[in-house]
């Protein structure tokens, strides 16, 4: 078979999966079946527009305050988060998450920030929350990649009832070389002035000191192929400093983000060739590793999991 015959096949073998799967995932972007409202705060000088989504019938539920990993991340993440929180709003658990400083309608800017400030900024949302819905509420954090410089910090302040972490790293500068041995020589384009003071300024975070102070059930979840934090290093890690009854899993055949790796390996998203983008489309909340969303999901909702390593 030559080359293009055998990249033709492989495109229209991803065409006839995702128009197949296309059905099941499409559902998984659309939130309109739910209750939503607009919620917005006030930190480190800026406004911050958000959304609260709660589910359809559930009426008293937990609510999972998203933090958002690196970059210029607006509420739902280009719609990248949506097959997470339909998965999440069935689960009959609600969802808060703002657009970053400087993105979509809110003010300021996420370069300009420390892991302190966003620290800061993920409490407060929490306690925005917290106002909105009543003080008997259970309302916690589902911090994503960055978030664990953030949650932890942020933990001991507002005291959450749980914390789901995921993909997170330790030590900044160790994550850095990690992301770097496992680019297999990809060079990107040079970093603006912005931010490479964003790097510098936050070059020396490490949340081992924070680590001992989470608040609330904690859940950290990384994926054993992924190529942008070492699991393994940062789950002994979560072991040995985290607070007893704190469970730190390795899932296998899952990426950073804790999608299926035989189809969504690689370092970036933006990254992503068209044909991944489509069957991420396409097979929504399926291109979570098996098992995941279930496990995150279960965490919040009980009062905890089977097989506990503390």
């Amino acid at each position: 078979m030559t080359p293009r015959r055998a990249l033709g096949g492989l495109a229209l073998g991803a065409a006839l999966l995702a128009s197949g799967l296309a059905w099941r995932g499409v559902v998984d972007f659309d939130l309109s079946k739910h209750r939503t409202r607009d919620l917005s705060f006030e930190a480190g000088g800026a406004h911050l527009a958000g959304t609260l989504v709660l589910p359809e019938t559930c009426d008293d539920g937990p609510v999972a305050v998203l933090v958002h990993g690196d970059g210029p991340q607006d509420r739902w993440s280009g719609q990248g988060y949506l097959p997470l929180v339909s998965a999440l709003l069935e689960a009959c658990i609600g969802v808060y998450s703002w657009d970053k400083p400087g993105v979509g309608d809110s003010t300021g800017d996420w370069l300009g920030q420390s892991m302190a400030d966003r620290a800061v900024e993920a409490g407060t949302a929490l306690q925005a929350v917290r106002a909105a819905l009543g003080p008997e509420r259970r309302i916690g954090f589902l911090g994503l990649s960055q978030a664990g410089w953030i949650v932890p910090r942020a933990s001991a302040v507002v005291g959450p009832e749980f914390v789901v972490l995921t993909g997170v790293a330790v030590d900044w500068a160790a994550q850095g070389a990690y992301f770097d041995s496992r680019s297999d020589g990809r060079q990107g384009p040079p970093a603006s002035p912005e931010r490479a003071a964003f790097n510098t300024r936050n070059g020396a975070a490490n949340a081992e000191a924070d680590l001992p102070g989470l608040q609330g059930r904690v859940l950290a979840l990384w994926g054993a192929e992924d190529l942008n934090v070492d699991p393994i290093a940062n789950a002994a890690t979560y072991e040995a400093l985290a607070p007893r009854g704190t469970v730190a899993e390795v899932i296998p055949g899952a990426t950073h983000s804790l999608l299926r790796s035989r189809w969504f390996q690689g370092q970036l998203q933006t990254d992503w060739p068209w044909w991944k983008v489509t069957l991420f489309t396409a097979m929504g909340r399926r291109a979570y590793a098996p098992d995941v969303l279930e496990r995150i999901t279960g965490w919040i909702n009980g009062p905890g999991l089977s097989g506990a390593r503390r």
